[in-house]
């Protein structure tokens, strides 16, 4: 699917120009940052330069014609690649529908004006135990990775690692790739991480459902990217849901089902980071340990110009955390993350306990402190006690529990909200929200790509394989 997105004029500024301005001029940078935040964060066309029939007119190279064999007790990593290398420099791969045994990874490199039609199921065998991705895409331009009839996946059979207490391989990885798409497939307990995309550029990510062990570690979708377009996706997983990572420019993720997982998260972020331009709307999350965090512990760099709008759910334990202490890493060498331009709007929902979990924490390092910072209409009410609280440190801008002017210096401050109407709060839930962990002893069933992620809206683009 090709996608075009128009190029737009962002104000910008850095948190040290920002933090000097008057009050008046810095509330007028926080409405100009939010407005175009909220029309679109890509920054040109998205996904493959040439259309799937264009690829198959040239050549179609289906696996079964190199040495293929639809068994998922025999490795077919050759035939893959020998069909990869017949049809990479224009041309389609076929995966039939069937099993297909992979006991050795897979690169796919050097492509050019190729698409991968995976319409069965690849399945790692025990015996394959290496490190790495078990399918890893590089330097390659025009490529689509999707599956024709919808009902294409791998199984990792990771939770052979993980009774262990083990990692091992990810599923897929794309380094370098440039104008690509990959759908309509599922992803399935991962030995490692599900999808990442690393260093690549003008990509889609959309219709697709992740469902990996309950363990951290276990990520749904990771994105080191510049103008990539995230959507339509559910996760049901013990890791992040869908995490961007530094270096990251011009990304937006929208229509987001994290169904029992550990949640939307920018970071971990350390030394010299770069993560500019991201968009987060539209995400559902229910029994997640949170629904948006952006984390790191010292560092420096900056996270400029995020918006995060529409978020909803229930039963999760923090709500928004922006967390500049965060104890789940070392200290980096640096005064801290620089968070910049940051806008929050349009939650609704509830948390586990807003006392013990607030659904609203932005907590900056003194040295660095986070500026131009906007909270409006965010209404997430706790589920257990009558209050719930707020907490700010170090943070700069309006709404909630900030303060309006970084020139006041330091602070921090505990806000607690004692009661919250419930019409502001209340939801539409999701019609397959889960009800416990997939757990990581036992195998997990391929599941079919769902056709809602997000309570009232429609995919963007319809299932491949729908009748």
């Amino acid at each position: 699917m090709m996608i075009e997105a128009s190029s737009r004029s962002v104000p910008r500024t850095s948190f040290r120009s920002f933090s000097s301005m008057p009050k008046m001029k810095q509330q007028l940078v926080l409405i100009l940052s939010a407005v175009a935040l909220a029309t679109a964060q890509l920054t040109g066309r998205v996904g493959p330069s040439t259309t799937r029939a264009a690829k198959a007119a040239k050549k179609v190279c289906s696996i079964l014609s190199y040495g293929g064999v639809a068994s998922g007790t025999t490795d077919n990593s050759a035939a893959v690649l020998k069909a990869w290398d017949a049809c990479k420099t224009g041309g389609q791969v076929v995966v039939p529908s069937g099993s297909y045994g992979l006991n050795k990874w897979v690169s796919l490199s050097g492509g050019a004006g190729v698409s991968f039609n995976l319409e069965g199921i690849f399945l790692r065998m025990s015996n394959g135990t290496a490190n790495g991705s078990i399918i890893a895409v590089q330097d390659t331009d025009d490529f689509e990775f999707y599956s024709g009839n919808s009902k294409g996946a791998i199984q990792g059979y990771g939770y052979e690692f993980h009774k262990e207490n083990k990692y091992g391989p990810s599923l897929i990885k794309f380094t370098n790739v440039t104008n690509f798409s990959i759908h309509d497939m599922a992803l399935v307990d991962s030995p490692a991480s599900h999808l990442t995309i690393d260093t690549s550029a003008n990509g889609e990510v959309y219709n697709m459902i992740i469902y990996g062990g309950d363990r951290g570690g276990l990520d749904g979708i990771d994105v080191s990217s510049t103008n990539t377009w995230i959507h339509d996706i559910e996760v049901s997983n013990g890791g992040d849901c869908v995490a961007v990572k530094s270096p990251s420019k011009a990304v937006q993720i929208e229509s987001i089902f994290c169904n029992r997982s550990g949640g939307c998260t920018i970071g971990p972020l350390g030394i010299d980071i770069s993560v500019r331009d991201i968009l987060y709307q539209y995400v559902y999350s229910q029994s997640c340990d949170h629904m948006m965090m952006l984390k790191s512990n010292g560092g420096s760099g900056p996270v400029r110009h995020a918006g995060f709008y529409n978020f909803t759910g229930h039963a999760n334990n923090y709500t928004l955390n922006l967390d500049g202490f965060w104890v789940g890493k070392e200290v980096d060498p640096g005064d801290g993350v620089e968070y910049d331009e940051v806008t929050i709007a349009g939650w609704t929902g509830t948390c586990k306990d807003g006392n013990k979990y607030p659904p609203l924490m932005l907590q900056c390092p003194a040295k660095w402190s986070c500026g131009g910072v906007e909270v409006d209409d965010f209404n997430v009410w706790t589920e257990t006690g009558t209050s719930e609280l707020f907490k700010c440190q170090n943070a700069y801008g309006y709404g909630a529990c900030l303060n309006p002017y970084a020139g006041n210096g330091a602070y921090k401050t505990t806000m607690t909200v004692q009661s919250m109407a419930t019409e502001k709060y209340s939801i539409k839930t999701m019609p397959t929200e889960a009800t416990k962990g997939l757990g990581i002893t036992t195998s997990i069933e391929i599941p079919a790509v769902p056709t809602t992620f997000y309570p009232g809206l429609k995919p963007t683009s319809t299932l491949l394989g729908k009748p």
